[in-house]
This record gives C-alpha cells, sequence and structure tokens, in this order.
C-alpha cells in the first residue's frame, strides 16, 4: 500500500501524512481504504487501488469479448456484444481514481453550505 501510494502521489509517506493506519478500514475488489491524518491535521481516509488489479481486470475484459466474439460467430441469436463493449467501455473509467476524484469535488461544490 505504501508503494503504490508514493508511486502515485511522488511523495513518501512521512511528506503526505502525519499518521496513516495500516489495516483498512475496507476491502473490496479493486481498492481498500484507510484511515489518515494529513500534515495539517485533518483526518482523511485514503482510497488505495490494489496493486495490478487494473491490468487483471482489463485482460479478464479481452478474454471475455473474444468469448463473447465466438459466442456471436457460433450462435449469432446470442450476441452479447453490445453489453461486452459497453464494460470494456466503462471498466477504466471505474479504475481511475482522478475521476471519482474530480466527480467527489463537483458533487461537494453542488451541495448547500449550512451556515
Amino acid at each position: 500500500v505504501y508503494g503504490t501510494i508514493q508511486k502515485e502521489l511522488g511523495k513518501s509517506m512521512d511528506e503526505l501524512f502525519l499518521d496513516f493506519v495500516n489495516e483498512p478500514l475496507a476491502t473490496a475488489s479493486i481498492a481498500q481504504v484507510h484511515r489518515a491524518t494529513l500534515l495539517n491535521g485533518q483526518d482523511v481516509v485514503v482510497k488505495v487501488q490494489h496493486d495490478g488489479i487494473k491490468t487483471v481486470i482489463l485482460e479478464d475484459l479481452k478474454n471475455a469479448k473474444s468469448i463473447v466474439d465466438w459466442i456471436a460467430w457460433a450462435e449469432p441469436q446470442y450476441n452479447f456484444n453490445p453489453m461486452i463493449d459497453e464494460w470494456c467501455k466503462e471498466a477504466p473509467k471505474e479504475l481511475d481514481f482522478n475521476l471519482e476524484a474530480v466527480a467527489w469535488i463537483f458533487k461537494t461544490l453542488s451541495l448547500p453550505r449550512s451556515v
């Protein structure tokens, strides 16, 4: 996890956090989240993608596309190409945490401010 964070952000953990909890709060198929404290004292949650998961998922989709293509050839009434094409289009977006961060920023900015 430390290596992934340092590689993605280009800084050492000491340059980013006062504290970083090794044990994840939660783990899912593509990432896990950890509690941390920024240098300014702000508590945050850090989402870290599992190392190598993007390659695995994209390779799986490529293999699934080959199977779907074969099924469409062998049994034309079973054409799942629109479905797999959509997955192939959307999966890279789901794996791009920068897009997710931008979406959260826009969502946060659109929320009403309390006085």
